[in-house]
């Protein structure tokens, strides 16, 4: 590790909303974070870091109503569509005020500025603003969000994505994903009361892939598996934390070994 710290961090929308009433913030889980965030900043080492949100009940539940991710098939989605950007939107201003309030040098950045898609699927990326904000000691963040599509008007980014693809350009020291649970367990803890945490996750660990209640229009389980992986791929420590609970957040920063799951690369 370098005299300079990266750190990747995803705010899950499940952590900074209830994904069960639509555009309710959680203020207070996000004030804790913002806060953790600093005093992990505040170390020794000049400390990097960038932060990806989710929409949870800001994005989820108006994108799968008006069909968002599959792109534009009737004109009524078009009013959806600004609906969920517009809302995006303000979810991210106040994430970010939540961080300044903390005193986090906090801005948004668009994933538009960052990615651009085609088919749903990524065809450019642009980390020039990302590097600019370091740069300059801000702190980036960036979010899930309704974007254009070259072939389909336009599509549903996720966080996942995003964070998948900032991994592999900033190849941070540690990337943490902040959700409502513990980690990663071997089979959902919210319908198995046997469902066991797993501390350390590789690609030869088995996990049951059931799809959750709660309305989802990035990818379930599976899916998410798949970017953890590549996630500890580009690397040094991959964790699942529960980020509701106050202090796990900045220990994984500060490479402790918080409870969680390890997420370990081939």
């Amino acid at each position: 590790m370098g005299e300079t710290e990266t750190a990747l961090v995803k705010f899950g929308g499940s952590v900074i909303t209830d994904k069960r009433k639509s555009l309710t913030f959680l203020s207070g889980n996000v004030l804790s974070l913002s806060s953790e965030i600093f005093s992990f900043m505040r170390g020794g080492r000049e400390r990097r870091v960038v932060i990806v949100h989710g929409g949870g009940s800001f994005g989820h539940i108006k994108a799968k109503s008006y069909s968002i991710a599959g792109g534009l098939k009737r004109t009524g989605q078009l009013r959806g569509y600004a609906e969920v950007r517009s809302d995006m939107r303000n979810l991210n201003g106040r994430i970010v005020s939540s961080l300044l309030d903390s005193g986090v040098s906090a801005i948004a950045v668009q994933a538009e500025s960052i990615v651009s898609f085609s088919g749903r699927r990524v065809i450019a990326e642009d980390f020039s603003m990302v590097d600019r904000a370091l740069e300059h000691g801000l702190v980036p963040v960036t979010f899930g969000d309704a974007v254009f599509d070259n072939s389909l008007y336009f599509t549903i980014i996720s966080g996942d994505v995003l964070m998948e693809s900032l991994c592999r350009h900033l190849k941070p020291d540690v990337a943490v994903f902040c959700t409502d649970v513990d980690g990663v367990y071997d089979r959902n803890p919210s319908k198995n009361r046997n469902a066991r945490l797993l501390d350390r996750l590789d690609r030869s660990t088995v996990v049951e892939t059931t799809a959750s209640s709660r309305p989802d229009v990035t990818g379930e389980m599976e899916g998410k598996l798949s970017v953890l992986f590549n996630i500890a791929e580009n690397s040094g420590r991959a964790l699942v934390i529960n980020g509701r609970i106050s202090g796990r957040l900045y220990a994984a920063l500060s490479g402790k070994n918080p409870r969680g799951t390890r997420v370990l690369p081939d």
